[in-house]
């Protein structure tokens, strides 16, 4: 819970007064191991579970040990820390937190309580407001994943049974997406505001109470950039110098300026691009209803058509931080047994990982003219939660530094939209209770006088949908880079 700046300076200063550390020992300072006295009850009972989906190797693959994680400390029941919990704090109520939802699904290992196991009702309702945000996986001190036992735990629950209408509609939107690029208009009709789109949201169990998003007149993948490689074309052996970058989804169909911005900037700065022809999806949509098996078969196709790449020692470059939590966290885990999987986790980069290692290790360098800069003024940033998660808002930050910007990073927590989950009837209210009353006041406080930079898909569509004036004049973060390398571009001019 303290900084180890401030942990070294406790040391210090009780050495003063307790050389031989006889006062309190083993606490705050020279802690000792957190298991090193913890043992279980002789009556302490667990339930046969059966195998599970995903594996958990640094907790015994065990989701009664993975639960263990959770000690009791609270800090999910914050009211102003970080991205942990947001449901909590829309409802105030104990089962809404981290520690609430591990509690209950403890009883359900242990199986003297919740008795029904994985078909439990009662666990299935105290997981139904989880957004899936990893905040827990983040700020937790013991970095508990709630996303992935939620997804475990539906995985299971809904087995051999008919899943809610809402999930099958919204875990398949990948795949509706990659036909309705083909034909924007006719899909935007479908699923808009008007008598067809209502209908249709109608069917598909979503809500009607938050418009659906746009997608672009000119996807991304129907604008036939030099960059995509022929679904023929077989990389070479790579000695430095080339990326592929990964055309999302969601970023292909609602926000494919991002990806030829993308290519710009790489390409600027002394990288040859390539965007596989083949499409895949990283299952993120899957994770979240426990469509697990499905979500195998997807990734099993991602890594076949990415593996090539990375065998050839390219950097697999994703721009939307949700897919690259995907590749990095769930796709090992889900693909335990294949080599490629890890391979492909370790390989997958966020745009500001590429970019500093290309400043590191091939000319030109990175570089943002102090005009350019200027221009652009001071910038604050809001992280998306699994971008925190796993901590590519560090490297963006160090990229900020890097370029010359005042930055600043706003601890502003969860957006409440978290991909599909604020689209679902019965949660559209806790949502925007977290995106309205949370969320948005510490934007606006955060970002007052500087550039509002607000990554991640989600976040940006919540901020328009929730305060255009604050969304009229935010940037996503790929489209600052762009910003910054034309505007040095056209005052070298």
């Amino acid at each position: 819970m303290f900084e180890p700046a401030t942990i070294d300076a406790f040391r210090r200063f009780k050495a003063l007064w307790d050389p031989a550390g006889r006062m309190n020992p083993g606490k705050t300072v020279d802690p000792l191991p957190l298991d090193s006295n913890l043992k279980h009850g002789p009556a302490t009972t667990s339930r046969a579970l059966g195998d599970l989906a995903y594996a958990l190797p640094e907790d015994g693959n065990s989701l009664g040990q993975a639960l263990e994680r959770c000690v009791g400390v609270g800090r999910c029941r914050s009211a102003d820390a970080g991205s942990m919990c947001p449901s909590y704090r829309a409802t105030g109520e104990e089962r809404d937190s981290t520690r609430g939802r591990a509690r209950v699904l403890a009883e359900m290992v242990r199986g003297e309580v919740v008795e029904d196991g994985w078909r439990s009702e009662e666990v299935r309702a105290a997981l139904d407001l989880c957004l899936g945000c990893k905040g827990c996986l983040s700020d937790c001190p013991t970095h508990v994943d709630m996303a992935i036992y939620k997804s475990e735990f539906m995985y299971h629950h809904y087995a051999g049974r008919r899943r809610p209408r809402v999930d099958r509609t919204l875990s398949l939107l990948p795949w509706a997406l990659r036909l309705g690029t083909r034909w924007p208009a006719l899909a935007n009709a479908a699923t808009g505001d008007g008598p067809l789109g209502r209908l249709t949201r109608r069917l598909g169990g979503v809500t009607l109470e938050r418009p659906t998003p746009r997608i672009a007149p000119r996807p991304f993948r129907r604008r036939g950039h030099r960059a995509v490689a022929s679904s023929r074309t077989a990389p070479q052996s790579s000695a430095g110098g080339e990326v592929v970058l990964w055309a999302d989804t969601f970023t292909n169909a609602y926000a494919p300026d991002d990806l030829e911005h993308a290519i710009e900037i790489l390409e600027r700065h002394g990288l040859r691009v390539t965007v596989p022809a083949a499409w895949a999806c990283c299952g993120r949509t899957l994770y979240d209803s426990g469509r697990l098996d499905r979500a195998r078969r997807e990734l099993t196709r991602l890594v076949g058509i990415l593996s090539p790449y990375v065998d050839a020692g390219m950097p697999v470059v994703v721009l939307e931080p949700s897919c690259l939590a995907s590749f990095r966290i769930e796709l090992p885990k889900l693909l335990a047994d294949d080599p490629r999987a890890a391979a492909l986790a370790a390989a997958a980069k966020s745009l500001s990982e590429t970019l500093l290692a290309a400043r590191d290790t091939s000319a030109p360098p990175i570089a943002a003219t102090a005009a350019a800069v200027e221009r652009i003024g001071p910038v604050a940033l809001h992280p998306h939660c699994h971008g925190r998660a796993i901590g590519t808002h560090r490297a963006d930050r160090r990229l900020l530094s890097a370029l010359g910007f005042d930055a600043t990073v706003i601890d502003s927590g969860c957006c409440g939209l978290a991909g599909s989950f604020g689209f679902k009837p019965g949660q559209k209210s806790v949502s925007d209770a977290i995106g309205r009353e949370q969320w948005l006041p510490r934007l606006r406080r955060g970002g007052a006088g500087r550039r509002l930079v607000i990554d991640g898909f989600s976040c940006h569509l919540q901020a328009v949908q929730t305060d255009a004036d604050l969304a009229a004049g935010a940037l996503r973060l790929n489209d600052l880079w762009w910003m910054a390398m034309a505007a040095s571009e056209e005052g070298d001019r």
